[in-house]
């Protein structure tokens, strides 16, 4: 018998433990209610890239070279490849889309 009531003890202790007091506090309103602005959402604007056929960018090269961009720029960082005024493209068949190339691996 003795061996019950330890058991049932540890039942009650192990219940008294598990509950969680919970207190909830009302907030205090105001019988008018304040006027909302209704805010129209800014939508994210469509950019529009502008490609030129002459140039190769670096996005055509990554997937060619299954590499993401970020890695990609990485690498011709790595190389010093040279960029035209700061543009991750190059002129179809000029020196530097070749260095390009070559330091992406294709």
């Amino acid at each position: 018998m003795s061996a019950k009531k330890k058991t049932s003890t540890k039942k009650k202790v192990a219940a008294k433990k598990s509950k969680k007091k919970v207190i909830t506090t009302k907030k205090k309103t105001s019988s008018k209610k304040a006027a909302v602005k209704k805010v129209e959402k800014k939508g994210a604007k469509k950019v529009v890239k502008k490609t030129d056929d002459n140039l190769t960018s670096i996005e055509s090269l990554a997937k060619e070279a299954k590499l993401s961009g970020q890695v990609a720029r990485r690498k011709l960082r790595g190389a010093k490849v040279n960029r035209d005024a700061g543009r991750w493209a190059w002129p179809k068949g000029s020196a530097d889309l070749k260095a390009a190339r070559a330091a992406l691996g294709l």
